[in-house]
């Protein structure tokens, strides 16, 4: 599957997704800095998680159809099998101040809520 954020091999089997490692494996590293970057990458991957309104045309044409992407439930079963991690490391009051913004922050926390079907 490719190596994760943590120089990691990633596995599926370990809850891995895509490109991205377990948020846990990399707040329980303390010697990885925490770089925006990787802030960025798993906002990316929580934006594009969501599901899309099989009703709502203009997103399934502009994301498609979330049958035809079976990587989105990938990620968001990994955002729900790790939301005590994600939380604890949003909650994290060591980290740098305007690490994780407003915005990110909100798209993450709904990241690891329950998802309801929206169709």
């Amino acid at each position: 599957m490719g190596v994760g954020l943590d120089g990691q091999r990633l596995s599926r089997e370990r809850g891995d997704v895509g490109c991205l490692a377990r948020p846990d494996r990399l707040a329980d590293a303390p010697d990885i800095a925490m770089r925006p970057g990787l802030v960025d990458l798993l906002v990316i991957a929580a934006e594009l998680s969501q599901p899309v309104d099989a009703d709502n045309e203009r997103q399934v044409l502009l994301l498609g159809d979330d049958c035809d992407h079976p990587e989105r439930e990938w990620c968001r079963a990994a955002f729900a099998a790790h939301a005590s991690a994600l939380r604890a490391l949003l909650e994290d009051e060591t980290l740098p101040d305007g690490l994780i913004g407003a915005d990110d922050r909100e798209c993450l926390l709904k990241s690891v809520e329950p998802q309801r079907d929206p169709s």
